[in-house]
C-alpha cells in the first residue's frame, strides 16, 4: 500500500494532504525520515510515525458536517494560530476536512476520518456536486451564463466550467448559483473575477446531496445513516468492499467463487472454480420389452408397456421369444368372472 494511502487510512488527512506531510518530511517509517512519494509499507509490518507518534488504521470512521463560518481556516492546525474548523468541534478524534473552503466562504464542511471516501469525494473523477450561491454587483446576465457554461480561463491557463444562473436581483446586487463539479483554490471567486465580477459574499450550500439546512453558522452534526450510504453510491464505494480490503480472506470460499487445495503428497496444487455438483439421477422409467435374442443388426426396442391404452373387449400381443407366437389374451382372463377359479 502506498504511504500517502496508508496515512489517509488512518485518519491523518486525504491523500493529497498526505502528500503535503511526507514531502515536508514529516513522515518516517520504521524510524528512517521519508520526503519522496511512492513509498509502499506493509499494513501490520511497518512501523509509520508522523511527527514522532505512531500511527493505527482507524477502526471506526465518522463523519461530521459542519456549517463553516467566515472566520474559520480549513485545515487541521494553523501556524498563525488562527481558529480552525476543529476548534469548533469539541472532540475531533482525528477528523479532517474534505476539500476546503477559503477562509471567508462559508457553508457545508464534510470533516471524516474516513480516508478513502474523502479522496473520492475530493477527486474530479467522480463528479462530485458543489453549489453555490455568491452576492455580486450589477447585473449577471445571460451572456455571462453562456461563458460560464463554455469555460473560462483562470490562473495557471486552466479552463474552469460550471453552470450558473440569476436567482434574484436586490438592488444593485445579484445572486447567482453556481455548480461546478472541480475544487480549484478559490475557483468560484476567480471564475467571477475573469468575468470581471467581484464576489462580495460567498457560500456553499450543497455539496454531494449534503446541506447544511437546520445549522446555524459554526453549529455541526453528525452525517445519518442514510447520508452516510448517499455519499457511498456518489463514489462507488460500498461498505462491504471497503471493509474486505483490510480483513483476512475467510477460509470458507463463498459459493461459485474461486478457491485452491494445496495436496500435500504430490506438492501440486489443485484448483477447483465453481461450486461442486453432482451427476442429475436418470429418471426412472418401466422396462423394455426385447424382442428376438439378437442379431448382427441389432435389437430392436419396442416403447414401455402401458396398461391406460387398453381397452375393454380388445386384446393385445405379447411377443414369445421361445414359440415365437402370439398369445392372444382376453379380457376374461384380465377381469375374471367371480366363483372361477381364478378369481380371489
Amino acid at each position: 500500500m502506498q504511504l500517502n494511502k496508508y496515512l489517509a487510512l488512518c485518519g491523518v488527512a486525504s491523500r493529497r494532504k498526505a502528500n503535503d506531510c511526507i514531502a515536508a518530511g514529516r513522515v518516517s517509517v520504521n524510524g528512517r525520515t521519508v520526503d519522496r512519494l511512492g513509498v509502499q509499507v506493509k499494513v501490520g509490518e511497518d512501523a509509520v510515525k508522523i511527527d514522532g507518534k505512531i500511527l493505527h488504521p482507524a477502526r471506526h470512521f465518522r463523519y461530521v458536517l459542519l456549517n463553516k463560518p467566515a472566520d474559520a481556516v480549513t485545515t487541521v492546525r494553523d501556524d498563525q494560530g488562527r481558529k480552525t474548523v476543529l476548534d469548533l468541534i469539541g472532540e475531533p478524534h482525528g477528523l479532517f476536512p474534505v476539500g476546503r473552503l477559503d477562509l471567508d466562504t462559508e457553508g457545508v464542511l464534510l470533516l471524516t476520518n474516513d480516508g478513502e471516501l474523502a479522496h473520492r469525494l475530493a477527486h474530479p473523477r467522480y463528479e462530485i456536486d458543489k453549489l453555490y450561491r455568491a452576492w455580486v454587483p450589477g447585473q449577471f446576465g445571460e451572456d455571462a451564463v453562456k461563458r460560464f457554461r463554455k469555460g473560462v480561463v483562470i490562473e495557471g491557463g486552466f479552463v474552469a466550467r460550471g453552470e450558473a444562473r440569476a436567482v434574484r436581483r436586490v438592488g444593485a446586487k445579484t445572486l447567482v448559483e453556481v455548480r461546478i463539479h472541480e475544487g480549484k483554490k478559490r475557483q468560484v471567486r476567480r471564475m467571477f473575477q475573469s468575468l470581471g465580477f467581484t464576489v462580495r459574499r460567498l457560500s456553499r450550500v450543497n455539496f454531494g446531496g449534503l446541506t447544511v439546512r437546520g445549522l446555524a453558522l459554526g453549529e455541526w452534526r453528525d452525517l445519518k445513516p442514510e447520508e452516510i450510504r448517499m455519499l457511498y453510491r456518489a463514489v462507488g464505494l460500498t461498505a462491504a468492499e471497503k471493509s474486505s480490503k483490510f480483513k483476512a480472506q475467510s477460509s470458507k470460499a463463498p459459493s461459485g467463487s474461486e478457491f485452491r487445495v494445496s495436496g500435500s503428497e504430490s506438492k501440486k496444487e489443485i484448483r477447483v472454480t465453481g461450486k461442486p455438483s453432482l451427476p442429475k439421477p436418470e429418471p426412472a422409467t418401466e422396462p423394455f420389452r426385447f424382442q428376438g435374442s439378437g442379431s448382427k443388426k441389432g435389437l430392436r426396442i419396442r416403447k414401455p408397456f402401458n396398461p391406460k391404452r387398453l381397452k375393454r373387449g380388445s386384446g393385445f400381443r405379447v411377443p414369445s421369444s421361445e414359440s415365437k407366437k402370439n398369445i392372444r389374451i382376453s379380457e376374461k382372463a384380465i377381469n375374471p368372472e367371480p366363483g372361477t377359479r381364478n378369481s380371489k
